[in-house]
């Protein structure tokens, strides 16, 4: 009878040992992958806080708020970077390329700012040059068509609903649905920064709710697929 009363003691004891060792990884394993995108969410801000200096040096008068860079200080037309700049774009008015180039002609970043510490497929093109996307990792708000919500929030708005720079989705050799973060996995997940400031590590690319602009709040809107003009569209390789 002794013996059992020690036996049924050890067993009470290991499994508070086990339990509690249970508490404690679970966490942990939870919250992995986020401690994991850690300084990619600095990475975002920082890149953030170079578009709202950019927009505070540009503040147009009157009703407009500062733009971001690639579009003009009304947000009437699309923008490129100068020609004749270290940096410069593909070309294209408003594609985001030119933007981030436009951010590196004024010294708002180093070329380092908009590469991944996840993402292997780039490298920060040093020196000067035409910033292609095997030089930048992140996906930004399209301003394609300037008759958009999106475009309307391509500035410093302050906007906790609008998502404006993400992990991006697809390019380089990752599925069309992945992030640098899930290669392989034939899924995206990956850090999204909203025009706050603020950073969430988001396992889907579908947000709860958004807004932009004038527009409505738009429930479930996925990050990089537009179902209209007041909704959710990040771009990587466009404008």
């Amino acid at each position: 009878m002794k013996r059992s009363g020690f036996a049924l003691t050890e067993g009470l004891v290991l499994g508070m040992i086990l339990i509690g060792l249970l508490a404690i990884l679970l966490p942990a394993a939870t919250t992995q992958p986020y401690a994991q995108q850690r300084p990619n969410s600095i990475q975002l801000r920082g890149l953030h806080q170079a578009l709202f200096s950019f927009a505070q040096e540009n503040r147009a008068k009157g009703k407009h708020p500062g733009r971001f860079p690639g579009l003009d200080e009304a947000g009437e037309a699309r923008t490129r970077a100068d020609r004749n700049g270290r940096y410069r774009g593909n070309g294209t008015p408003g594609h985001v390329s030119e933007r981030f180039a436009m951010l590196l002609n004024r010294n708002f970043i180093e070329p380092g700012r908009v590469v991944s510490p996840g993402d292997p497929d780039v490298a920060a093109l040093q020196g000067g040059g035409e910033l292609g996307t095997a030089h930048y990792s992140y996906a930004a708000l399209s301003i394609a068509s300037l008759e958009t919500n999106r475009a309307k929030e391509w500035g410093e708005t302050g906007n906790s609903y609008a998502a404006v720079l993400a992990d991006r989705r697809g390019g380089g050799s990752l599925g069309p649905s992945e992030s640098y973060w899930s290669r392989g996995e034939g899924k995206w997940y990956g850090c999204v920064l909203f025009n706050d400031s603020s950073v969430q590590y988001r396992e889907s690319p579908t947000i709860e709710e958004t807004q932009y602009g004038d527009g409505p709040l738009i429930g479930k809107d996925h990050l990089f697929e537009a179902a209209g003009p007041s909704d959710a569209l990040l771009v990587w390789d466009g404008s």
